[in-house]
């Protein structure tokens, strides 16, 4: 009889995995059913508020940010490659030259 109960525990096992199986798929269909029950109780403003909460993601959002940040870290490049000025090396309006003195040859 060792067949007939290796037979039995597989066709028990298969019983549970379907029991199980059908057991989550209600499940899912119960929570299915009630989205669609609340859907077709709300007012025109939840319906509203809950398409718009669906679409609030911007595809444009992760561009943008890339660009923002090439941006500052060109800021920043051009902040550390700019030298900074003291009082002192404030260089006035018109620059007028005493004299002018020609490039000697070395």
């Amino acid at each position: 009889m060792g067949f007939f109960d290796t037979l039995k525990n597989w066709f028990s096992s298969e019983v549970a995995e379907v029991k199980e199986s059908a057991s989550a798929a209600q499940t899912r269909l119960e929570s299915e059913m009630d989205r669609r029950e609340a859907d077709l109780r709300a007012t025109p403003e939840e319906k509203l508020d809950q398409i718009q909460s669906e679409i609030s993601d911007d595809p444009f959002a992760a561009v943008r940010d890339k660009i923002d940040g090439q941006q500052a870290h060109a800021e920043a490049i051009e902040d550390l490659a700019a030298p900074a000025l003291d009082e002192a090396d404030v260089v006035p309006d018109e620059i007028v030259p005493d004299e002018i003195v020609p490039d000697e040859p070395v």
